[in-house]
């Protein structure tokens, strides 16, 4: 499991709670991760889990959040899926400038509010075709590496540009371009 991509957020609490989402902000490798979720679990007074973000998979009930995979004991395998809105998840200041001090790459990470969604494809004319859209809703297309446009896009967007094929989804950016000029 490469747990050097993606979003990671630490879900921990008592008893049969839900428990609270924090992301994680700390270096990206085995023993940091089961480290923190010792820390959280208290000495087995509380649980603690941690979650990846699995790309490409949206929830069906929540458009546009992304879906998190429980990493197994071992950290190595996917045991469980499941929506967390962006609302749910808390950030730890403290936490965001350890991690701006030792890894740089998951601070970014997380300020932002995660991963970018990448799209690319090859046009029917053979052109490379890219749509990069940041979590915040800002948008930016490409064509054979050149930018043809930034825009902001409101989520039911951001959902169609996720699961469209190429044409559909290149021309979201495209109409937008259009409406505006």
């Amino acid at each position: 499991m490469d747990l050097t991509t993606g979003d990671v957020l630490i879900i921990s609490g008592e008893g049969e709670g839900s428990g609270a989402v924090e992301r994680y902000y700390g270096k990206r490798d085995e023993a940091a991760i089961r480290r923190k979720l010792s820390r959280e679990r208290a000495s087995g007074d509380r649980w603690a889990d941690a979650w990846i973000e699995l790309d490409g998979l949206e929830d069906v009930g929540y458009p546009g959040e992304r879906v998190y995979g429980k990493l197994g004991r071992d950290l190595d395998e996917i045991v469980d899926r499941r929506a967390v809105l962006a609302s749910m998840i808390q950030n730890n200041p403290a936490a965001i400038l350890r991690a701006g001090k030792a890894n740089p790459a998951s601070a970014a990470n997380g300020a932002r509010g995660g991963r970018p969604i990448i799209r690319e494809w090859t046009g029917e004319g053979g052109e490379a075709l890219k749509i990069k859209i940041d979590p915040d809703g800002s948008a930016e297309s490409w064509c054979n590496g050149t930018s043809t446009g930034r825009y902001h896009l409101h989520a039911d967007e951001v959902s169609t540009i996720k699961t469209a094929r190429a044409d559909e989804a290149f021309a979201i950016p495209e109409q937008i371009k259009h409406n505006s000029d």
